[in-house]
């Protein structure tokens, strides 16, 4: 869709969510409205300027972006496939940073955040808009993360697994861990055991016992890791944890004798 050809949307955020299930749909139709009722808004959020970072992509820096109304916007040049890839990169990293400052619209921002995660064919775009979701309302954040973690694209799962770590109520999500404890992909593993650490998740302590013996030396780490912080005395205990304090691998070894002190 092109957003000059059709307009912006704005004052009716409850047009993203006035057709149920099409969250496309529903955003065209808020664009259209933004067209003749605020059409500086939406020429001031269409030619918002792109900065390079020092990582090398684009990001957008402008107030008119802490401004609710101009979300359809947002949306609708981050899915517009005639959009340089470059600027569709900035505007999903423009969605995740604001977005979440207006938490009184979760429901309006995440139907159509959700919409993008799974419908975008660009697995950087996706993961960006799945490790945003660290910062999303609850719901929102649940319901992407699941579908991440239950992804058949690894990237997606291990941004799934990491992010729920971060999110304030990650350990909703312990399922998705535990889960990801017995993935095939030895990062994904790690991952879900370091996050279930960070979450001091006890319902998760004998599947991270189990993955103390992982042929992996990561996990084993982050298993040691995330054991000392769930239940540092029964860590403390356990017989494997000698002979992991002489490991092959250093880090895993160091992490054993540091529980073990």
């Amino acid at each position: 869709m092109n957003i000059r050809s059709i307009g912006f949307s704005v004052a009716c955020l409850a047009c993203l969510t006035a057709v149920a299930g099409d969250w496309q749909q529903a955003n065209d139709l808020a664009v259209q409205d933004g067209l003749s009722s605020q059409s500086e808004l939406f020429e001031s959020a269409l030619n918002v300027e792109f900065r390079a970072t020092r990582a090398g992509f684009l990001r957008i820096s402008d107030p008119v972006l802490s401004d609710p109304q101009v979300a359809p916007v947002v949306i609708s040049q981050l899915s517009d496939v005639t959009v340089a890839y470059a600027e569709r990169y900035g505007w999903a990293d423009a969605l995740v940073r604001y977005f979440p400052q207006h938490p009184d619209k979760g429901a309006a921002y995440g139907e159509a955040w959700l919409g993008l995660i799974t419908s975008l064919q660009s697995e950087a775009l996706v993961d960006v808009l799945i490790r945003g979701l660290r910062n999303a309302d609850t719901d929102t954040a649940i319901e992407g993360l699941t579908w991440a973690c239950d992804s058949t694209n690894p990237i997606y799962r291990l941004a799934g697994v990491e992010t729920i770590g971060w999110h304030a109520d990650g350990q909703l999500m312990s399922s998705e861990l535990l889960n990801g404890l017995t993935d095939s992909r030895p990062e994904v593993r790690a991952a879900a055991a370091r996050s279930m650490g960070w979450k001091e998740l006890m319902i998760g302590r004998d599947a991270l016992t189990t993955s103390l013996t992982d042929v992996d030396p990561e996990v084993r780490l982050q298993s040691i890791r995330a054991l000392k912080r769930v239940d540092e005395d029964y860590a403390r205990a356990l017989p494997i944890m000698a002979r992991l304090a002489e490991d092959e691998d250093a880090r895993v070894a160091r992490a054993a004798a540091r529980v073990l002190e």
